[in-house]
C-alpha cells in the first residue's frame, strides 16, 4: 500500500484521498490491538488526527508512513521483551 500511495501522490491522482482511508482503517485496527500490550506511538493521537484533518495531503501520507513503521518498531520490541521474560521465566 505505501508503494501504491507514493505513486498516487507523486501524480497527483483523486484517488490517494480513498487509498488514505483504507490506510487509516488498517492503522486504527492495528493501534486497537496494540494498545492493550502499551505498543503506541509518542504523540499518536495529535498525529492521528493531523492526519485524518489532512488525508489528501502527501505529509498526511508521510506521517502516517511513520506511524506505521514507529508501531512496527514498538510492536517488535513487545515481543522481544515478552520472549525474554518467557526465556527467564
Amino acid at each position: 500500500m505505501r508503494t501504491e500511495l507514493t505513486e498516487l501522490h507523486r501524480q497527483r491522482d483523486s484517488r490517494a484521498a480513498g487509498r488514505m482511508t483504507e490506510a487509516l482503517v488498517l492503522y486504527e485496527r492495528l493501534l486497537a490491538s496494540c494498545s492493550v500490550f502499551g505498543a503506541v506511538p509518542v504523540n499518536g493521537e495529535e498525529r492521528l488526527e493531523f492526519i485524518k484533518s489532512r488525508s489528501e495531503n502527501y505529509a498526511a501520507f508521510l506521517q502516517l508512513d511513520e506511524l506505521f513503521s514507529e508501531m512496527g518498531k514498538k510492536v517488535a520490541s513487545k515481543q522481544a521483551q515478552l520472549k525474554n521474560r518467557d526465556y527467564k521465566g
